[in-house]
């Protein structure tokens, strides 16, 4: 008497069954893999879509030009620009916001400080970890010497901290 296994119809549907989770498993890698590819893909296009916001952001920025120049060259600087971002660098006691996980505050990425006229320049700053854009004013006087000033730092914290406020209370009444 032949057992159950021997039988050539169980072979046959052992084979076909084999053959359908071998198809199905085929599918769903199939699927898995498209699915990755379209996140991907999206990462990908939001990629170039903040690169291509940056780079009109960059072609639009504010340059020291015309008397705003001259006045701080006859003031004593040789290249305001450059001066005046390297001497902001070297401050970093002005950014109002404590380094997180070790890191230390600072205005490390010189293309990212924009002088805007004669007294105001627009700063990026962070730690590594954390970070934010400041606007300063500075003031050169007689002979070069280029100091800053963050009189604007009690309200700039101020307005961090409402703004973060309405972001964790969308749609709820803030007053």
């Amino acid at each position: 008497m032949k057992t159950l296994k021997q039988t050539p119809i169980f072979g046959r549907y052992l084979w076909i069954a084999l053959l359908i989770g071998l198809a199905g498993l085929t599918l769903h890698l199939q699927l898995k893999h498209t699915k990755q590819k379209d996140e991907l893909l999206t990462q990908i296009e939001d990629l170039r879509s903040s690169i291509n916001n940056h780079q009109r952001l960059l072609e639009r920025r504010p340059e020291l030009k015309g008397e705003d120049l001259e006045e701080l060259q006859r003031k004593g600087l040789k290249d305001p620009l450059k001066e005046i971002v390297a001497g902001l660098q070297k401050h970093p006691e002005l950014i109002p916001y404590k380094g997180v996980l070790g890191g230390r505050m600072g205005f490390y990425f010189a293309d990212m400080i924009w002088v805007l006229n004669k007294k105001w320049v627009f700063a990026y700053f962070e730690d590594g970890h954390i970070g934010g854009w400041m606007l300063l004013e500075f003031k050169v006087s007689q002979g070069g010497k280029i100091s800053f000033s963050n009189e604007l730092q009690g309200r700039v914290k101020c307005i961090t901290k409402f703004l973060l406020l309405a972001r964790e209370n969308r749609g709820r009444q803030l007053l």
